[in-house]
């Protein structure tokens, strides 16, 4: 027997709560709750999966849509055996219940602890806050849900997203484990306190104003977390395995350098796409034109400043010397102070420079881009 359910939903977050709330519903109703989860898509139907709701067979669930993420119909598949009056009406009101999503919701508190290499300052806002202990640093954060499955699964997920901001924000990567190797801490100066207080701020209005369902939260969560990585790839102990690849005759080669930079201009592809132009085609040849390096530069500049572009630029250039002909910057990197201007001589008269410096410049002036978009994003009534 198909039990066949129109949601009447018009939008994309209102699909993922309905779901969320139907599960929900299921837990609260029936004496059990398991999946064996499909997710097979056929044209424009999406076949869930099996739910094991304690009846003697699986229900099976899918559901079709009009336009691409809204649910339209939701069927459930059920074994004659299990169809019984009391069973059918239990799964219409829970799907009745699930359409009542704004009422059943509830708003908690997620938390837990959170390392950094630096002291972090202390912080209260109205989606998070930061509360600094001598080995950790206590993070909380409000998390919204149906039930206590649903708010750990969210939890999870969102701290996973404001973790990633907030490491942004404060110029230093935070972890939910000890996993730092590092001996002792660093203190922020009082310029850097004032200036991350204020990019907390950023964030804070950003999540308040935002959430995961709006078109481009993705693109900032995956910005944010490739800004992340370049962070650990600086911050981390030069000693550690991660920056290091062994060449055939035993010696380590420092390949952290190319990876910190690669990783941050591909953050600066991704955010600056979020509000790119349509791609065109070539006319001659039909080809996409992408004109990514230029976008990025264009991003740069209107977010930053001229100098700001022109060092994101030369960013981009070593990119793609690094990506695309092997350029190792490594040989620079181990240059010891006093420097001397010097010829470098693979680049064909170009000077030395010391690259060690290259990538913290990149992840500055990344950072000030970053955080100047959120806030003309915080400052818009379009989006």
């Amino acid at each position: 027997m198909k039990i066949t359910e129109q949601t009447n939903i018009t939008n994309n977050k209102d699909s993922d709560l309905f779901l969320r709330c139907l599960w929900s519903q299921f837990r609260a109703s029936f004496s059990n709750y398991g999946w064996c989860y499909s997710g097979l898509k056929y044209q424009t139907n999406y076949m869930l999966g099996w739910l094991d709701l304690g009846l003697i067979s699986p229900i099976e669930i899918s559901f079709d849509y009009k336009r691409k993420g809204i649910i339209n119909n939701i069927y459930i598949s059920i074994d004659e055996v299990d169809a019984t009056d009391e069973n059918i009406k239990k799964i219409k009101k829970c799907i009745s219940n699930s359409r009542k999503t704004k009422k059943i919701m509830t708003k908690l508190a997620a938390k837990g602890p959170i390392f950094s290499h630096y002291i972090l300052p202390s912080y209260s806002g109205e989606n998070f806050s930061i509360k600094p202990n001598e080995s950790y640093n206590e993070f909380t954060f409000s998390v919204t849900s149906f039930d206590t499955i649903d708010w750990q699964q969210e939890a999870d997920m969102r701290s996973y997203e404001i973790i990633n901001l907030v490491s942004m924000a404060l110029a230093t990567p935070l972890f939910r484990k000890e996993e730092l190797n590092v001996e002792g801490k660093y203190h922020l100066d009082k310029e850097d306190l004032d200036f991350c207080l204020e990019n907390l701020e950023v964030i804070d209005n950003f999540l308040s104003k935002y959430s995961y369902h709006d078109k481009f939260y993705e693109n900032i969560i995956e910005a944010s977390s490739l800004f992340k990585d370049s962070l650990k790839i600086v911050l981390t102990n030069k000693d550690s395995e991660l920056l290091y690849f062994h060449r055939l005759d035993g010696n380590r080669v420092n390949i952290g350098l190319e990876i910190s930079i690669a990783t941050i201009i591909s953050c600066l592809e991704i955010i600056s796409d979020i509000e790119s132009e349509p791609i065109k085609n070539c006319k001659n040849c039909g080809q996409p034109q992408y004109k990514i390096s230029k976008r990025v530069k264009d991003f740069s500049l209107k977010h930053g400043s001229e100098l700001i572009m022109s060092t994101i630029r030369e960013g981009y250039k070593l990119r793609s010397k690094v990506l695309h002909a092997g350029l190792f910057l490594g040989r620079n990197g181990f240059l010891k102070s006093p420097f001397n201007p010097r010829f470098d001589y693979p680049s064909k008269g170009g000077l030395v420079k010391s690259m060690n410096s290259i990538p913290e410049v990149l992840l500055i002036n990344t950072r000030i881009i970053f955080m100047n978009y959120l806030k003309e994003l915080n400052a818009r009534n379009d989006l």
